[in-house]
């Protein structure tokens, strides 16, 4: 058995899962999960492989379309293991002030269990591994899991990429040590489930870093513009929903992001209050002329003035909800 085997649980009922060739089963209600090209694929109700349910697809494309067009990515996981580990410690230095950076920095995880909600298919797993945490990375995407663990193995680290659901964690009730989630729990429509997944899974006493989308920020109040002019103009009740607009950099084909939610703080003090942490800490991160000046912005972005002025207002005018969290 490996170390984070003795952390899974069935998606569904919470049993506990026995290893069998090739997946595994839960010992409660029988269900049944395969491991396919060694990633654990612990979808609730899915019959077989990853990709099935909808709302899946424009995540899992996406990382496809990501990892062959991103300049970031591509041929990351081609990279021997050095060459990975020191493209990943470039790219964290680009995150000063943000969640993984406070909120899940080197001091608070090291030699702690990390349940990562939404790996992503990036660096998010080997930076934690390098930190000395004992990694698990979930992920919505089965490309995503799969990437995650090729580039974990390739710096030489133990961490894992499984295929599951934020709504149904399939991970042991008071097991882990920290629970990690940068802007990935506001694409679900069952966010306060989830809040409620992550209070179950942590150990008492531990922690959470979560990042969350804000309501009232330049970012968001444009979009939503933008959203409602299209569909006032358009004149056709079937127009795009706002949120169709976003996350553009994994859009494939006819795939638009099916589901986007902002949140106040005020909302978001209420759901963790209900889901049961006690103790809750807010800021606010990330804010960039790119995503709030059409063209010009991202030019703006790369100068002295625009790197200065973003980091001055981040915290009253970020579009990113920084959350620490105590059971």
């Amino acid at each position: 058995m490996t170390w984070f085997e003795n952390y899974l649980a069935c998606p569904v009922c919470k049993g506990s899962l026995l290893s069998e060739k090739d997946m595994y089963r839960c010992n409660v209600c029988n269900q049944k999960y395969p491991l396919y090209e060694g990633i654990p694929v612990l979808m609730p109700h899915l019959e077989t492989l990853p990709g099935r349910e909808d709302r899946s697809v424009f995540w899992n494309e996406g990382w496809k379309k990501q990892l062959e067009n991103n300049n970031s990515l591509k041929g990351f996981g081609d990279a021997p293991g050095e060459e990975i580990k020191r493209r990943v410690e470039e790219d964290w230095k680009l995150l000063e002030g943000s969640l993984y950076t406070v909120e899940a920095n080197r001091e608070i995880v090291s030699g702690k269990v990390v349940l990562d909600i939404g790996c992503g298919a990036g660096s998010q797993g080997p930076i934690f591994e390098s930190y000395g945490a004992r990694y698990i990375g979930l992920d919505f995407s089965y490309n995503a899991a799969f990437y995650t663990q090729k580039y974990i193995r390739k710096i030489g680290g133990q961490g894992v990429g499984i295929n599951g659901r934020a709504e149904y964690l399939p991970i042991k009730s008071n097991s882990v040590d920290f629970v990690f989630s940068h802007g990935v729990l506001h694409h679900t429509p069952k966010t306060q489930e989830t809040f409620e997944e992550v209070y179950r899974c942590l150990k008492p006493g531990g922690s959470a870093a979560i990042g969350l989308y804000v309501t009232f920020s330049p970012v968001w109040i444009g979009i939503r513009a933008r959203g409602w002019l299209a569909k006032v103009f358009s004149q056709n009740p079937n127009a795009k929903a706002w949120y169709h607009l976003t996350e553009g950099g994994w859009i494939t084909g006819n795939n638009v992001n099916p589901w986007t939610k902002t949140y106040t703080k005020r909302e978001l003090t209420g759901m963790f209050t209900k889901a049961g942490f006690k103790t809750i800490k807010f800021r606010k991160s990330v804010f960039n002329f790119g995503n709030c000046v059409p063209i010009m912005g991202k030019y703006i972005d790369r100068t002295r003035f625009g790197r200065r002025f973003s980091k001055a207002v981040a915290p009253a005018l970020g579009s990113m909800w920084c959350i620490a969290l105590k059971k």
